[in-house]
């Protein structure tokens, strides 16, 4: 069973804060992310850093309403949003969150906070398909961790849903993000195994990357495509 990492106390900050629905106090994990150590980069994007792992404090929750979303959109809703996220809380989230509580294992309980983060940017931020992919695509890289394979797929399809919908709409703040996202999607459609010839376009734009690492990797699996491709006629 996948346990919470250990997490450095030199790469983290930990603060109090109120959280925006119910208004109480709560402890916020932060990572220092000027300070982060490189330790790989794998052929996905997904970067292995020393002493933490990001995946496990992206998404904040709160313990007492149990809202939860992404770090850098916790604290920042509206009072339209504050409506919906309340009453979703209330009427989906509560019931489902609460149910055995006490008995889930770590693991179990990040999927419910992404669950619940994804869900409640699908209502507050619907056309933010970048940060909604993200979250599927996190909950992927730890379900591959977990070793749960099925669940992994099944993140890694609704990840390419909206990774697809960012690329066709080129919603990147520049090019090194548009090719890493590229590379990252190439990478999950082989997962779901999806048709090479597609994910092939993915990999030409992910070659084009500025980033030298994103670069090399997208050559080596675009031979790896053109010869299963070769094979295949």
């Amino acid at each position: 069973m996948l346990k919470s990492p250990f997490q450095s106390p030199q790469f983290v900050n930990e603060y109090k804060q109120k959280c925006p629905i119910c208004g109480k106090v709560i402890s916020v994990v932060d990572l220092k992310r000027n300070v982060l150590e490189e330790k790989a980069f794998g052929s996905d994007c997904r970067i292995v850093y020393v002493g933490c792992d990001p995946l496990w404090t992206e998404v904040i929750s709160c313990p007492h309403c149990y809202y939860s979303n992404h770090y850098l959109k916790f604290f920042g809703i509206n009072n339209f949003e504050y409506e919906l996220v309340e009453d979703l809380l209330f009427k989906q989230h509560r019931p489902i969150v609460e149910l055995r509580l006490d008995k889930r294992g770590d693991f179990d309980k990040m999927v419910i906070k992404y669950l619940q983060a994804i869900n409640i940017n699908e209502h507050i931020n619907p056309g933010d398909h970048a940060l909604i992919g993200s979250l599927w695509r996190n909950l992927y890289w730890l379900s591959k961790d977990a070793l749960d394979n099925k669940f992994a797929s099944f993140c890694a399809q609704k990840a390419v849903e909206k990774y697809k919908l960012t690329m066709e709409k080129n919603e990147f703040r520049d090019i090194e993000s548009k090719t890493a996202t590229a590379l990252s999607l190439a990478n999950m459609m082989l997962f779901c195994d999806e048709d090479k010839k597609e994910v092939k376009y993915y990999v030409e734009i992910a070659e084009e990357s500025p980033n030298e690492r994103i670069r090399t990797i997208a050559q080596l699996l675009m031979a790896r495509l053109k010869k299963a491709l070769g094979k295949a006629n």
